[in-house]
């Protein structure tokens, strides 16, 4: 596996973390997990994978 990937998978793992922990969060809640949270966690894995995006060409461009 090429350290590009490696770093990018990395970035994107944490934020998958984060994800999971807030859905967690969001289903202990009273009324469980609301309409708003899926917007929430969606936002998050969204703004994950453009960080692993750009740590990926980061690498790449650190490389040459």
């Amino acid at each position: 596996m090429s350290p590009e990937l490696k770093y990018a998978l990395i970035a994107f793992g944490i934020g998958c973390l984060i994800a999971v922990l807030e859905w967690n969060m969001a289903k202990k809640k009273k009324e469980g997990v609301t309409w708003t949270d899926r917007k929430r966690i969606r936002g998050i894995l969204g703004v994950s994978a453009g960080i692993a995006a750009l740590v990926y060409l980061i690498v790449i461009a650190a490389g040459d």
